[in-house]
């Protein structure tokens, strides 16, 4: 569920929102902003992998987050959708 929460998210994000927020959130955990980075560049690369390959890819890295870090992103999707 997660994962296609953040496929949703990444589409209907802009390259300018998607820099903002990394940044705040790379003043809060370095981790999740490495992980926002790390998927978008392979969201941002999809047309050279099948979806099935870039959402095993980020269900693998998304499982080896710790809980903290996982929280956070999971919030700032929610509050992203509100914003919708």
């Amino acid at each position: 569920k997660i994962v296609g929460e953040l496929f949703n998210t990444l589409s209907h994000t802009s390259n300018d929102k998607y820099i903002k927020d990394t940044n705040l959130a790379a003043h809060k955990y370095k981790n999740a902003a490495k992980f926002y980075e790390q998927v978008w560049s392979i969201a941002y690369k999809m047309g050279g992998k099948s979806k099935d390959a870039v959402l095993k890819d980020v269900t693998e890295r998304w499982n080896k987050l710790d809980q903290a870090t996982k929280d956070y992103i999971a919030k700032g999707w929610r509050e992203t959708f509100k914003k919708q």
